[in-house]
């Protein structure tokens, strides 16, 4: 067990004051087990503060804060106690938990959410899905991160509805065939794979396709949507904001704000108010600063990338989030990665990576059909890799392709 003042040493979080009857931070392995057997509501009945450590990256975390995992069977779970059944959020009363994150970043963090925020942002979801009348759930990521512990685990309660996990591709086609679920949590990278082994099925029920962690690519958006007779809508945020909109990838590129949700642009940087957004993270106006860049039209917010992720090749700006995009559009060759590094003149060159574990793609193909980009848009170096690195989230980790760019 972590108590406040480890993490606030060692995560520098100076502003959060906890529930005075809830100061003990707990580490979990937030598995499902953990949620599914009511482990999770169990720690809030007994004080504490869990905090969401995900499964697949309890090494990164043990070995950067030495933190101590707690064992589930102190918590001394009882199928005869009363509080064994999982109940509603709304219905517990207050506590709040924790997110470990690592973000778009890479930079550990913990990001506390109160009963208040959380439950804010259910009200919103609720509403929201309210005209698909769902009536099963079919999951397909973790639970440890907001994302998954909202919508597949605090909103079904809430809906009563029931869900089914499930943890390999194989098991996902089977449920879609099979199951009654009508909605599909997901994300961009299992959507991708399970398209490409799945492109001909015709899922028995489904009617909602809900993906976030990263952008959907237009194309695969639309095929899933056409060959599928589904709908696709990507939700917006981060854990420290939450879900700020959503966006139909095959029919708006703009990105529409949930209602609660005030945005506003400074220099092309967006910055939002909400109920949901956690509090010790707002600025003196009230507003969080989001260092996504991009502008509004219409009420919409056109997202072009990370603040951090802009430089100047030649004199001229680029958005390297918004490259990558149009790369991986123009390529077709799954997963890549642009980032910037800098040459021996200290001059900002573009970086590409590009997923080809079976070694099948053709250099000088890529290249021919690069050549259309402007100058400044052409990636000096190119290499094919076995993967993408990864950051222990699961995102794509730009600090370590930049450091094999300086290398090579």
């Amino acid at each position: 067990m972590i108590y406040l003042e480890i993490y606030k040493k060692k995560l520098g979080n100076s502003k959060f004051e906890p529930h005075s009857n809830s100061d003990k931070f707990a580490f979990y392995s937030a598995d499902l087990k953990f949620f599914r057997e009511n482990y999770f509501q169990q720690s809030i009945i007994k004080s504490e503060t869990p905090i969401l450590v995900d499964p697949t990256a309890l090494a990164y975390w043990q070995n950067k804060f030495q933190i101590e995992l707690k064992d589930l069977s102190k918590l001394n779970l009882n199928k005869e106690d009363k509080n064994y059944n999982p109940r509603k959020l709304s219905e517990i009363g207050r506590f709040q938990c924790g997110f470990a994150t690592s973000g778009s970043t890479g930079d550990a963090k913990i990001i506390i959410k109160s009963e208040k925020e959380i439950l804010a942002e259910l009200d919103v979801l609720i509403s929201f899905v309210k005209k698909f009348k769902i009536h099963s759930v079919l999951n397909s990521i973790p639970l440890c991160h907001i994302y998954g512990f909202l919508w597949s685990y605090a909103l079904p309660m809430e809906l009563d509805v029931n869900v089914i996990d499930t943890s390999s591709l194989s098991q996902l086609r089977k449920e879609l065939l099979h199951s009654s679920a009508n909605l599909l949590v997901s994300v961009p990278s299992i959507l991708q794979s399970l398209y490409s082994v799945s492109s001909e099925i015709n899922p028995k029920n489904l009617e909602v396709i809900v993906s976030s962690g990263s952008r959907i690519q237009t194309e695969l958006a639309f095929s899933l949507e056409q060959n599928w007779n589904t709908r696709l809508i990507e939700i917006y945020g981060s854990t420290e904001t939450g879900g700020m909109g959503f966006r139909t990838p095959s029919f708006q590129d703009g990105i529409q704000f949930f209602p609660g949700v005030e945005p506003k642009l400074v220099e092309q940087e967006l910055y939002t108010k909400s109920p949901f957004i956690t509090k010790e993270l707002l600025g003196e106006d009230g507003f969080y600063a989001t260092r996504d860049i991009g502008e509004m039209e219409g009420g919409f917010f056109y997202y072009r990338g990370r603040k951090d992720r802009i430089i100047k090749v030649n004199g001229k700006r680029v958005h390297l989030d918004a490259l990558e995009q149009e790369i991986s559009s123009l390529l077709q060759e799954g997963e890549i990665l642009i980032s910037d590094f800098k040459s021996i003149e200290g001059e900002f060159k573009i970086g590409l990576l590009i997923s080809d574990p079976n070694k099948t793609k053709e250099l000088k193909s890529i290249q021919a059909k690069l050549s259309s980009l402007p100058s400044h848009f052409q990636p000096s170096k190119i290499y094919l890799v076995h993967e993408i690195p990864k950051l222990p989230n699961g995102k794509k980790d730009y600090q370590k392709a930049k450091n094999e760019f300086h290398t090579y």
